[in-house]
């Protein structure tokens, strides 16, 4: 079960998602990008001939995973994008939100290791097994996340 904390359009005019998946007690945000956009259609884990590593990247806020298995001569969304934990999402049609199938979403969430859980929206059985002593990614916090994600898809759509 998951809950809408926030929908609104960036600065950019991506519309942006945040949720509380309150089974496990985490933030995900979301942002949605047209059919227009180069990377509709394309898969998180996906290569793409339009992503290509700067020399001066930095580990940012990705997960270990992409960094570690990613292939930079083969760049997918999840190494490119400098997002919490990396994307852990790419979809169309109705997930996250059912009112607008017709953008592609790319998603990150705040469930992993370091990450807190906010045990008040959970159900009483996994609370005790959920805590943990690390911050909750707050929504306003997501929202930033947001941001910045939507702030990367407007420079590569609008790159030349």
């Amino acid at each position: 079960m998951h809950t809408i904390e926030k929908d609104y359009i960036s600065k950019h005019g991506y519309r942006c998602i945040v949720l509380m998946y309150c089974d496990m007690g985490h933030r995900n945000g979301y942002v949605g990008i047209p059919d227009s956009h180069p990377l509709y259609g394309v898969e998180y884990d996906q290569s793409s001939d339009l992503l290509r590593i700067d020399p001066e990247m930095t580990v940012g806020k990705r997960g270990i995973i992409p960094l570690v298995c990613g292939d930079k001569e083969n760049v997918r969304p999840d190494l490119y994008f400098d997002v919490h934990g990396s994307l852990t999402y790419s979809g169309g049609g109705d997930y996250p939100v059912k009112s607008d199938p017709q953008l592609w979403w790319f998603g990150f969430d705040c469930g992993h290791h370091g990450d807190g859980c906010d045990v008040s929206v959970m159900p009483e059985s996994k609370r005790t097994f959920f805590a943990s002593p690390y911050p909750v990614r707050s929504t306003e916090y997501v929202t930033a996340e947001c941001n910045r994600l939507s702030e990367q898809l407007f420079l590569l759509e609008k790159r030349d």
